[in-house]
């Protein structure tokens, strides 16, 4: 027994040291997509002269134009919201139910990175159609007395003092939620908290991720401060307050951007 006690501490650390190795790798790869992705899009803009997004024909005839749309939020979504799923992976309850299943330990947790991105990925799909819809409106002239950029940094201000959104905030604060609803053990069991875990993020963070969208802010700066106040609202037991400090700072911008 006193050997036994080592030995099994010894190969959780291990285990945990390693799956954060792994997550940290991924995570940096897919900001090196980003950074890749943002230089080829830049670069093509300056080539022909605009910095404007395709037209909207463009844009609905054209696969290639999804593919590349999804290719972009799947490496952005990877790079700014795994790391907010950090807290999830390691916190105890999840450990101790994947700890029946030792294992399949490696692959349980993949299971729950693919089955969490999953939402996220077809939520782009849906923001890719909404963003073809606002500008398909605005060539049409509708929306032509309002301005877009301001409209989106106003309602993503507001929602940060909605009860939904800090609800949401309290549940992903709070991981162990997410293992109290009689989830089977091993892949299946991660799989489900993974895409509950993902939904849960969407609910907290679907305004904060489609800022560098919608405001057309597509850099590694803001993509960097939005990532950095996902991670205060996960981790930070001020959460709350830091969500409406962000409300207030983007109903500011939006104002802003309205009035100049």
């Amino acid at each position: 027994m006193p050997d036994h006690f080592p030995r099994k501490f010894n190969r959780n650390v291990r285990e945990q040291v390693l799956t954060g190795a792994v997550l940290a790798i991924l995570t940096l790869l897919a900001w090196l997509v980003v950074i890749f992705q943002l230089q080829t899009m830049h670069g093509s803009m300056e080539m022909h002269g605009s910095m404007e997004m395709p037209d909207h024909e463009s844009m609905r005839g054209s696969n290639s134009t999804f593919l590349s749309f999804l290719l972009m939020w799947s490496s952005m979504t990877i790079a700014m919201m795994l790391p907010a799923a950090i807290p999830m992976i390691f916190s105890p309850n999840y450990r101790t139910q994947q700890r029946k299943n030792r294992r399949q330990a490696a692959i349980s947790t993949g299971t729950f990175v693919v089955s969490y991105l999953t939402p996220w990925i077809l939520f782009g799909a849906i923001a890719y159609g909404v963003l073809l819809a606002i500008q398909a409106a605005s060539q049409n002239n509708l929306f032509q007395p309002l301005n877009i950029t301001a409209f989106a940094l106003f309602v993503v201000g507001v929602y940060q003092f909605s009860p939904l959104k800090a609800t949401f905030v309290n549940r992903n604060h709070n991981a162990s939620d997410c293992t109290t609803c009689n989830l089977q053990v091993g892949d299946r069991g991660a799989w489900q908290m993974g895409f509950q875990h993902g939904i849960f993020c969407i609910g907290s963070c679907w305004g904060l991720m489609l800022v560098p969208l919608v405001a057309g802010l597509m850099n590694l700066l803001v993509m960097g401060i939005v990532t950095g106040i996902i991670l205060a609202e996960r981790v930070m037991q001020q959460r709350l307050f830091i969500s409406r400090v962000v409300g207030i700072g983007f109903v500011a911008l939006g104002i802003w951007s309205a009035v100049r």
